[in-house]
């Protein structure tokens, strides 16, 4: 692939670089501001590159057979319709989510589920470098499209889509908007370490002209490094104060000090993967001259 731009940062070709890291806190605040605000610290404190929330008109986005059905929450049996709109930020909420993020110095954006939503996160254009598509509405070319309008770069994701599938969402935006990105990705929540078909991202950056990212729903920080050292440009993943927090996505989610050691380990890829010319080091001369003589 040549040179290729993700997420508003350019890639060198031939040059390994560490993959940016996307910290998904998504619904994981439980409608709770002070949730969010330690999820944005947390992912901050471990070098996150970006933190990312999911914006839902929940009448739209909620198919109407589900409105109805029951769901626990906080120890109470709710309709699914009053659940959604438990965790779902309003304005007020995200103008202190845009101010606090401003005021830490961390990057955020947001994953859009329906059309009016796009228009309520390009309230924050001038903050937001990139919109994310999520798996759910990949085939969604009316959403793709009133993105497309907005001149942002976009994150594809692709769980749950067939390859034929992909290739009609690139097709449809790769020639219209630059600097958008595509996701590898499996959509179970979480998902299971025989089904996330890795090599699926050396099989993209073959056959798309796009960045390459990965999107991880594991329980474990590993794939997202595994992601890493075979070369995507980003990878996100869900994050969490406590996996065992009540809500949908705590379970496939990452607590602080498996963010971190993703972080860490990110950050060796390039290290440990070299230049691949064979050399002998000079940490190597002692031991060459003592035991070749």
């Amino acid at each position: 692939m040549e040179e290729a731009t993700t997420l508003g940062v350019g890639c060198t070709p031939g040059i390994a670089m560490t993959s940016l890291l996307i910290s998904e806190i998504g619904v994981n605040h439980n409608g709770d501001l002070g949730i969010a605000k330690k999820l944005i610290d947390m992912a901050k404190v471990c070098g996150s590159d970006f933190v990312k929330f999911q914006k839902r008109t929940i009448e739209i986005s909620t198919p109407k057979t589900e409105w109805n059905r029951p769901r626990m929450w906080n120890g109470e049996i709710i309709p699914y319709i009053d659940y959604r709109a438990k965790v779902e930020f309003l304005k007020a909420d995200y103008d202190e989510i845009a101010h606090y993020c401003k005021k830490q110095g961390v990057k955020w954006s947001a994953s859009v589920w329906d059309e009016p939503s796009v228009d309520f996160i390009m309230q924050y254009a001038n903050e937001i470098p990139w919109i994310k598509i999520p798996s759910a509405k990949l085939t969604d070319t009316s959403l793709l499209g009133k993105v497309l309008n907005t001149g942002l770069p976009m994150v594809l994701s692709t769980g749950m889509s067939t390859k034929e599938e992909v290739d009609t969402a690139v097709e449809y935006v790769s020639n219209m908007v630059t600097g958008s990105s595509l996701f590898h990705c499996h959509s179970a929540y979480p998902a299971p370490d025989c089904e996330l078909n890795l090599r699926v991202i050396h099989s993209m950056q073959g056959d798309y002209d796009l960045p390459i990212g990965y999107s991880s729903h594991s329980v474990s920080p590993y794939p997202a490094i595994y992601a890493g050292v075979m070369g995507a440009k980003a990878v996100e993943v869900h994050i969490t104060l406590d996996r065992t927090m009540e809500g949908s996505d705590h379970r496939a989610s990452l607590e602080k000090k498996g963010l971190e050691l993703l972080r860490r380990e990110l950050d060796r890829i390039p290290l440990v993967m070299g230049d691949g010319e064979k050399r002998v080091w000079d940490s190597e001369v002692p031991a060459r001259k003592k035991l070749r003589g």
